[in-house]
């Protein structure tokens, strides 16, 4: 597993077939070797994000993003009145 840290991005937005689109350029390291590339992001119609992105004189590589209900949110529950005697 490669771990990439990002330095620099630079993005363009606008629309495209409709939706927000947005693409950028990108500069980093891996482990200590500079990187840089470039890629894009779309909106779908149905919430997901999906795109591609670009290593400059390498690899490339597309996704699709999907939102999900974070779990690790703590989850509220109502707790029972006490009842007061009286």
């Amino acid at each position: 597993m490669e771990l990439i840290l990002f330095l620099s991005i630079d993005c363009r937005h606008g629309q495209r077939d409709g939706g927000p689109f947005v693409e950028f350029t990108w500069e980093g390291n891996d482990e200590g070797d500079p990187v840089s590339g470039r890629g894009w992001l779309a909106l779908k119609p149905d919430g997901t994000l999906s795109g591609q992105i670009y290593f400059r004189h390498g690899d490339d590589s597309g996704f699709t993003a999907i939102r999900t209900e974070d779990e690790t949110k703590p989850h509220l529950k109502a707790s029972p009145k006490a009842k007061r005697g009286g």
